[in-house]
């Protein structure tokens, strides 16, 4: 099973974005794979884009799922916008690491569910909306 290799180590440079000050790293397919991505040290990020109706299923910060965040910003941040297909495709392998990631670091598995099922509707919803609109992505 993906698992994080470390500690999640962040500084705070305002009440909602942190930045790593070690990088993370995310094994990716089971222990001694070989595979892994690596979220850099310095890299920004706002945690998990909750809104605060909602902050009983996840927290922004300081919860099981903070570093599967992390890692989907990291992914997400990577991904050309300019090509709508290749950003779906992308997007979506995005998303699924980050279902992947909540239920490596114990977060049930239904409550990984809905989370995940969050991103997806954002991502198919706002990437629709770039495709007729022309508009380029958050």
């Amino acid at each position: 099973m993906s698992r994080f290799t470390g500690p999640l180590d962040v500084s705070f440079s305002d009440a909602r974005y942190a930045f790593l000050r070690e990088d993370l790293v995310w094994e990716v397919g089971h222990e001694g794979s070989g595979v892994e991505i690596r979220v850099p040290a310095g890299f920004h990020s706002d945690g998990a884009s909750v809104p605060r109706p909602l902050w009983w299923l996840m927290l922004a910060w300081g919860d099981r799922g903070t570093r599967a965040a992390i890692l989907h910003d990291w992914l997400l941040s990577l991904i050309s916008k300019e090509d709508m297909a290749a950003y779906r495709r992308a997007r979506k392998h995005a998303d699924q690491q980050f279902l992947e990631a909540l239920i490596a670091l114990g977060v049930s598995k239904w409550r990984s569910r809905i989370c995940w099922a969050g991103v997806r509707a954002y991502g198919i919803y706002y990437g629709w909306i770039g495709v007729y609109l022309g508009i380029v992505l958050p």
